[in-house]
C-alpha cells in the first residue's frame, strides 16, 4: 500500500484529488494540508511514500517545500499537481516522478501512479482472490486495467467489445444467441458464430495472460463472465442509488463523470444504458444545485450542466443568479455573453427577455 499525502491551498481541488485517488486501488490517503510548514510538521509522524504537491501557493513556491521535504525524507517521491506548465524544467530538477497539469484526469493520476508502483517495484499480491480482481473504465472509452494497473492490450476491436460487453452483463449469463445479435446484427447466422467462436477464443487467452483461468463461464448456451470488476461506472452508479447524498458525494461523481458511458467506443448496444446514465445524472446535478447547503460547489454543479445540456437556459439563467449573488459580476456577463452568441451561431435566437433581466443592470 502506498502511503500518501496532498497539499494544496485551494479546498475544492484537494477534494476533488482525493475523490480521485480514492478509486485507485493501492494508495492511502495519510494527510492532507493546505499549508506546505503544516504538512512539513507531520512529514515524520505520517511517512508517506507519495506527496502530491501544488506548486503556486501563498508564501513558499512548491518546489522550494519539496526540496525541504526530500531532506528530510530522501526516498519519498514527489509529484506536482499544478496549472501551470511553465515550472516543469524545474520540478524534474527536484526529482519529481511526474508533472500533472490541471484539471487533473483519472487517466493521468492512474499512469502517474503506476509509474510510482513500478519504481517502487510494488506488485499486486498473489492470491486467486485478488487475481480475479481488475479495474476497469467505462466511462468514455473503455479500458481495462491488469494488476499492475496498466490498460490491457486487445487482439481486436471485437475482443475489446466483447469483453465490455461481458462486463456490463456482468452480474447474469448473456446467451449465445443474444451476443450474436447484439455484436454482429449485420451478419448471417453461421458467419457470426464462427466470430463469436474466435472472438471468445481470443478473450480467453487475454484472461489466461493475465493468470485467470476460468475467467468466462459457458452454460447452456449462456456465456457469463467470472471475475471481480472495480469501475468509475460502479462508483457512479453506488452515488447514483444514495437516497440520501452530500456535498461531497456530488464533487465525487463530477471528479469521476468526465465522459458518458463508453460514448468513444459508440457501442449500439450501450446506447440506451448511456442515455440513462446521463439522465440520472443531470437529475442528480439539478437537484444538488438547489440545495442551499451545497453552496461551495454551485457554480461547478451548474456548469457541469451546462456542459451537459448546452441549450438549457435555466441552467444558465441559475448559473448567472448565482454569480451576481456571489459579487461575480465579470463573471456573469462573461456567462450571458456566452450563451448569446452560442444561441445565435447555432439557432439565430436571443435569449429569454428573463435571462436579458438578471443581466441587464450589469452590462
Amino acid at each position: 500500500m502506498v502511503r500518501v499525502v496532498m497539499i494544496d491551498d485551494e479546498i475544492l481541488a484537494l477534494n476533488l484529488l482525493e475523490n480521485l485517488i480514492k478509486t485507485i486501488h493501492g494508495i492511502e490517503i495519510v494527510g492532507k494540508f493546505t499549508s506546505f510548514d503544516a504538512a512539513i510538521a507531520d512529514l515524520n509522524e505520517l511517512k508517506p511514500d507519495l506527496l502530491f504537491l501544488d506548486i503556486e501557493m501563498p508564501g513558499e513556491n512548491g518546489i522550494r517545500a519539496a526540496e525541504r521535504m526530500t531532506t528530510i525524507d530522501e526516498n519519498v517521491d514527489i509529484v506536482f499537481v499544478t496549472a501551470y506548465d511553465q515550472y516543469a524544467l524545474e520540478a524534474f530538477g527536484v526529482h519529481a516522478v511526474d508533472y500533472l497539469l490541471k484539471p487533473v484526469t483519472k487517466e493521468k493520476l492512474e499512469k502517474s501512479v503506476a509509474k510510482i508502483l513500478k519504481r517502487r517495484n510494488i506488485s499486486a499480491p498473489n492470491n486467486e482472490q485478488h487475481d480475479r480482481f481488475l479495474k476497469a473504465q467505462f466511462l468514455g472509452n473503455f479500458i481495462l486495467y491488469d494488476k499492475h494497473h496498466m490498460p490491457i492490450k486487445w487482439r481486436t476491436k471485437k475482443v475489446k467489445e466483447l469483453c465490455a460487453y461481458l462486463l456490463y452483463h456482468h452480474m447474469e449469463s448473456v446467451h449465445k444467441e443474444q451476443i450474436l445479435e447484439d455484436l454482429w446484427p449485420t451478419h448471417s447466422v453461421e458467419k457470426s458464430k464462427n466470430l463469436l467462436h474466435t472472438t471468445m477464443y481470443q478473450l480467453r487467452k487475454v484472461f489466461k495472460t493475465e493468470g485467470i483461468e476460468d475467467a468466462i463461464q459457458y452454460i447452456d448456451e449462456r456465456y457469463k463472465i467470472n471475475l471481480e470488476i472495480t469501475s468509475d461506472l460502479l462508483n457512479v452508479t453506488n452515488i447514483l442509488q444514495l437516497s440520501d447524498y452530500t456535498e461531497e458525494h456530488v464533487n465525487k461523481l463530477l471528479a469521476i463523470y468526465k465522459d458518458d458511458y463508453l460514448v468513444q467506443d459508440d457501442y449500439m448496444w450501450a446506447t440506451s444504458h448511456r442515455f440513462s446514465v446521463r439522465k440520472k445524472i443531470i437529475s442528480l446535478l439539478e437537484d444538488s444545485a438547489k440545495q442551499a447547503s451545497f453552496i461551495a460547489s454551485k457554480q461547478i454543479i451548474l456548469e457541469r450542466l451546462i456542459e451537459l445540456e448546452p441549450m438549457e437556459e435555466s441552467y444558465r439563467q441559475q448559473l448567472i443568479k448565482h454569480l451576481i449573488e456571489e459579487g461575480k459580476y465579470s463573471d456573469a456577463r462573461n456567462a450571458y455573453q456566452a450563451f448569446k452568441q452560442l444561441l445565435w451561431e447555432d439557432l439565430e435566437q436571443a435569449p429569454h427577455e428573463e435571462t436579458n433581466k438578471l443581466i441587464q443592470t450589469y452590462l
